[in-house]
This record gives structure tokens, sequence and C-alpha cells, in this order.
């Protein structure tokens, strides 16, 4: 029962305190995962920014990128769980899919902010 107890409080204050987040500043953009960036990607080399149906219907943003390839060593650093998730959706031609249940915002608003971001930097 204790145990049990222990390990609520933990899943609970892992999830507040590492919470997911995308991060659009005025030159890159991040994927900061409680105090660790798991990666960036610079604005001058993002090709698009979309918004696609993945499986089972469900709204995803993905990227794809000018030079992928810069990327792909960078990839190796991060954690199991974001290489298989990135893996997973290669086969729809995305560089880089931010996860779709993570964000407490509408998909479509973080959209229309991660282009507005985009839009500024390259004017």
């Amino acid at each position: 029962m204790i145990s049990a107890a222990a390990l609520s409080y933990w899943k609970c204050w892992d999830s507040l305190t590492r919470k997911p987040r995308l991060v659009l500043g005025d030159d890159r953009m991040q994927w900061v995962e409680g105090k660790r960036v798991h990666w960036e990607v610079h604005y001058e080399h993002v090709a698009a920014i979309e918004l696609f149906n993945g499986p089972l219907g469900a709204k995803a943003i993905g990227i794809r990128l000018h030079l992928p390839e810069s990327l792909e060593a960078r990839m190796t650093r991060l954690p199991w769980k974001w290489r298989l998730w990135q893996a997973q959706w290669k086969r729809f031609g995305f560089d880089i899919v931010l996860p779709p249940r993570q964000s407490t915002e509408p998909v479509e608003r973080v959209l229309e902010t991660a282009l507005t971001c985009l839009h500024r930097y390259v004017m």
C-alpha cells in the first residue's frame, strides 16, 4: 500500500516537473522536458511546418528540414522514447513531429504560433 502511494506521488511529481513544452524563440524552436533541451532547430533549417492527420486520425504538427542529416546526429542523444516516436512518424515524410497529446493548447493554435515565429524570422 505504501509503495503504491509512493509510486503515485513520484509519478505526479515527475509529470509536473518534467512537463514537455515547445519553446519558440527569436531564431530557433526547442523541445524542453524539465531542464533538458531534447532538440532544437534554427528557423533557417526549417523547410515547412504542417498540420496532418496521423494514425487513427490524430492531428499532429510535422516539421520538414532542409538538412535533416544535421538533426540525425543529434537524435542519437535523445531518450529511446523520442527516437521510437520519431521513427514511427518518418513514414509520413516529416523529420520532426510534435507529440499531439502533450500540448495544453489545441494543435491548430500551436501550428499558427510556430508559423508566425517562422515567418517573423524569415522577414
